[in-house]
This record gives structure tokens, C-alpha cells and sequence, in this order.
């Protein structure tokens, strides 16, 4: 059922009780909360590659500033 469909539901139990209401707008509730929890999984999977990235930067900006003290101080020495 669309979203759409169970709001329809919802509006035409107000006439007939058959069915609580409140069936409808849990159902609502219950498939809204499952798109948050899809985007948030998306989120912190985003911020987990990212955060990688970053880990995978400083190893190499490590490794270049060390390289550079090296040259610094072969430069001093060969003067």
C-alpha cells in the first residue's frame, strides 16, 4: 500500500470503525522511521569512508613532511 493509499485508509476509518485508526498512522510511523534509519545507515556510512580518506591523507602528509625534514637537513649538511 502507497503511502498515499493508507492516508485515504486513515481518513475513511473516521466514518467506519471496523479498523482502528490508529492502525494507519502506525503503519505511517513504522515506514517513516524506516527511511530514517536507511538514511542514516547512509550517513554514517558516508562518514566512515570519509573518515578513512582522511586517515589515508595524514599517513601520507606525514610521510611527505618527514621527507622534507630529511632534505632540510641534508641540505645543511652538504652546504
Amino acid at each position: 500500500m502507497t503511502e498515499a493509499a493508507l492516508i485515504k485508509a486513515h481518513d475513511e476509518t473516521t466514518f467506519n470503525r471496523a479498523v482502528p485508526a490508529t492502525y494507519y498512522l502506525d503503519e505511517l510511523r513504522r515506514r517513516e522511521a524506516e527511511h530514517a534509519e536507511a538514511a542514516a545507515y547512509k550517513l554514517a556510512s558516508a562518514s566512515h569512508d570519509l573518515a578513512k580518506s582522511v586517515y589515508r591523507l595524514t599517513i601520507i602528509n606525514t610521510a611527505l613532511a618527514g621527507l622534507a625534514a630529511v632534505v632540510a637537513i641534508a641540505a645543511l649538511l652538504l652546504r
